[in-house]
């Protein structure tokens, strides 16, 4: 795989889930798809997505509404915050738009930018851009949150800048996405679901995003270890060993300016 350098550091890559398409860069270690599509392709797989946006959720955004209330509630107090009010939000990525509505649901107003599904969202009285560009210059950011994005990004450093740009002097941004540390990842290898999926460019472990923030910028971020409580039981159990471990499906990063 000597011909496909690191979009990161430019170094040489080596085979890695090489059935699902990826390499492994041999310096930073960051995980990308190689002979990626080009940008028609993608649009043509995302404008697919989007004439269907409720069956094609690994495109369109696939976290319900009462699993996005719960992000909210333990964003804000991961903020040590009650609730979002008289803060300027954007949702970076909103696909169907469940976190910009617990975000408003929380008082927040909010900004959500969605390239492909924003006539969706704005059907549904989201305040919504096509892109960050078409944000008003003077708008800037309290809080930034970007739910599953990073890794649909080919060069994710580059939007996290673009980010950064936009927060005040004292804004935070919040991004999760799939953990390509995680168990589920180790034990799933090339079938892990997060590698199958074709719009996933890039996936990011605790490393590489550690690495993509500090280019990007951010010298002050952590990494939260929430504990979600989806199941009951043994399986109950596990998830929490596995949030508290970090060996958990996602990562969540909250950044600030």
């Amino acid at each position: 795989m000597s011909e496909d350098r690191c979009p990161f550091c430019g170094n040489d890559a080596a085979l890695y889930l090489a059935t699902a398409g990826f390499g492994r860069c041999r310096s930073c270690s960051l995980i990308f798809r190689a002979n990626v599509s080009g940008p028609a392709d993608l649009d043509e797989l995302y404008a697919q997505s989007w004439a269907h946006p409720e069956t094609n959720r690994s495109e369109t955004g696939g976290t319900e509404l009462a699993h996005s209330q719960v992000y909210a509630r333990l964003l804000a107090k991961s903020l040590a915050v009650n609730d979002f009010r008289g803060l300027t939000l954007c949702d970076f990525g909103a696909g169907r738009g469940s976190m910009a509505q617990a975000l408003i649901e929380l008082g927040g107003e909010v900004i959500a930018i969605e390239p492909y599904g924003h006539e969706y969202l704005i059907s549904r009285g989201i305040k919504t851009y096509k892109t960050l560009a078409d944000v008003p210059a003077q708008v800037q950011f309290d809080g930034i949150v970007s739910v599953s994005v990073l890794e649909h990004l080919r060069a994710p450093w580059q939007e996290l800048e673009q980010l950064r740009d936009r927060l005040k002097s004292k804004g935070w941004a919040y991004f999760a996405t799939p953990n390509a540390a995680g168990l589920a990842a180790r034990i799933g290898g090339n079938r892990w679901r997060e590698a199958l999926r074709p719009g996933h460019l890039v996936l990011l472990t605790p490393g590489t995003i550690a690495n993509a923030l500090s280019k990007a910028g951010y010298t002050n971020f952590k990494r939260l270890k929430w504990y979600i409580g989806y199941r009951r039981g043994i399986r109950k159990a596990l998830g929490y060993s596995l949030q508290l471990s970090g060996f958990d499906g996602e990562l969540r990063y909250l950044a600030f300016n």
